[in-house]
Formats: C-alpha cells, sequence, structure tokens
C-alpha cells in the first residue's frame, strides 16, 4: 500500500510541476528540507552521546520539551537557525557552513550552502 501512496504522490508531483522552473523550485526545497532533517538528526545523535534526554536538552536550552521532541520527530520539521544554534550550544556543539567540494552553477544568485555540525574544544582553565 505504501508504494501505491508512493506513486500516486510522484503522479502528482509531475503533473504539478510541469516547467523547468517549477522543477528547479521544488528541487531546491526538497534538498533544503532533506540537509535540514540531516542536521537535526546530528544534533540528535550528539544529544544521545551526551546521555541527555530531550527534555534535558530543552531545559538546557529554556524552552519546553516538546519544542525539541517535535524538532527530533517530525519529517519536515523547520526550525529557525536561532533555535538550531541554541541547541547546537546547549550540546556544546558549533554549527560552521563550508562551501560544497564542487560549487554548483550559481543561479538566480543562490546556491545550496552546506552546514555541518563539530564538537568544541574545551580548554581546562
Amino acid at each position: 500500500m505504501a508504494e501505491q501512496n508512493t506513486g500516486q504522490w510522484e503522479a502528482l508531483r509531475e503533473s504539478i510541476i510541469d516547467t523547468p522552473e517549477l522543477r528547479e523550485h521544488y528541487d531546491h526545497a526538497r534538498a533544503a528540507v532533506i540537509r535540514t532533517r540531516e542536521l537535526l538528526q546530528q544534533l540528535d545523535a550528539e544529544r544521545q552521546l551526551a546521555g541527555l534526554t530531550k527534555a534535558a536538552l530543552a531545559e538546557r536550552m529554556g524552552v519546553d520539551a516538546s519544542v525539541v521532541r517535535r524538532l527530533f520527530s517530525a519529517e519536515a520539521s523547520n526550525p529557525t537557525l536561532r533555535t538550531v544554534l541554541e541547541m547546537a550550544d546547549a550540546l556544546g556543539m558549533q554549527i560552521s557552513i563550508r562551501p560544497p567540494r564542487r560549487r554548483p552553477q550559481v543561479r538566480h544568485g543562490r546556491h545550496a550552502p552546506i552546514a555541518r555540525v563539530t564538537r568544541r574544544e574545551v580548554v581546562p582553565a
């Protein structure tokens, strides 16, 4: 049944995205959702590595636990940059942005930057 639903969505998408401009817009939006999901998965893995519950992470961030649960469980969550930075900070992480290995051809003045989560080096005082 899932394959049938997937096929129906694919057919619907193809009928709606019938121009190269719409295809490009769709592909760009889809890639952004995927990159956001991957970034959240990295942060969630770091949370687990730190032995923190979602509620404990939320407390460190100063937000309700439902915010963190929703971000980590929703298929297409779209956190603000501030939320991502606060989450990384609460985990002792940094977010860095770097160009892709091969820079894609820039269209309409945009290209997709790549974000990466890295651990901070903690230097004892």
